[in-house]
């Protein structure tokens, strides 16, 4: 069931941690929701490659990148099999490449 963001934090505000908002949307849907499955991605993506192998219909990829710039650990090959296997979308804490 879709909400806002704004009444999910007014109603749970002592459970609630925010981001900083340094996150950017490169996917093209401006909103997605689904049950979180978290990973731990420093330098090497074959978990987040491994994850996109498996069915993701109603599910949310969310990536600890642990904010490293050295590095991209998603592109486009591997965004696509996360769109082939459903995956609703993918919020990642570090680099990208192939944005365009």
């Amino acid at each position: 069931m879709p909400f806002n963001s704004n009444d999910l934090y007014d109603e749970h505000l002592e459970n609630i941690q925010v981001a900083a908002p340094i996150f950017k949307n490169f996917g093209g849907r401006k909103k997605f929701y689904g049950e979180i499955q978290t990973v731990r991605a420093f330098e090497d993506n074959t978990c987040i490659k491994a994850a996109f192998e498996d069915d993701g219909t109603g599910k949310v990829l969310i990536v600890d990148g642990a904010g490293s710039l050295r590095c991209a650990i998603m592109g486009d090959q591997v965004a696509a099999l996360g769109k082939e296997h459903g995956w609703e979308g993918i919020i990642i804490f570090g680099c990208i490449r192939d944005s365009n």
